[in-house]
């Protein structure tokens, strides 16, 4: 076994009653964490990141896994953070934000000087309104989808570089 990502999406409200919050997260991850290194030495860990308060959790042992995991699914206006400004772009800025959101976003997501593995990513809306979304189907999502790639050759080794599908 190579890669190992502990969880989908753990800190979402679905999963409240198991993982309550940090110290419920940490309580449990960390003894799989060190089972993990003792069965499979050679095995690369990823968490979930997840909020600020699972972020102060996971610090505590960074010890015990190799790499965050973050999904991201944009951009659209809220990603932006403020819709307004979204909504005033024209759609060549758009354009250039959608072909070069992988480098923005890949560059921006370490922590504790873990590795970032990107497990989901799409050109999607997260019910905020995207731009262009006549244009979704096409070479626009395709452009997207490449920004993320030649980010993670551009920040890894392309040895390091894999993408699952």
């Amino acid at each position: 076994m190579s890669f190992v990502e502990l969880g989908n999406e753990l800190n979402y409200e679905g999963y409240r009653s198991f993982y309550r919050n940090e110290s419920f997260y940490a309580g449990k991850i960390f003894p799989l964490c060190a089972k993990i290194r003792q069965v499979f030495p050679e095995a690369k860990i990823g968490v979930v990141i997840g909020g600020s308060d699972w972020r102060a959790g996971l610090a505590r042992r960074p010890d015990l896994y190799d790499a965050v995991i973050s999904h991201d699914y944009g951009p659209n206006y809220c990603s932006l953070g403020d819709d307004l400004v979204g909504k005033s772009l024209t759609n060549e800025q758009w354009v250039s934000l959608i072909a070069s959101w992988g480098s923005r976003r890949l560059n921006t997501g370490s922590f504790l000087g873990k590795d970032v593995w990107v497990t989901e990513f799409g050109f999607g809306n997260n019910f905020c309104g995207r731009a262009l979304i006549h244009l979704d189907a096409g070479a626009l999502r395709g452009v997207h989808w490449l920004s993320w790639v030649l980010a993670a050759i551009d920040q890894y080794e392309l040895s390091m570089v894999r993408m699952l599908c």
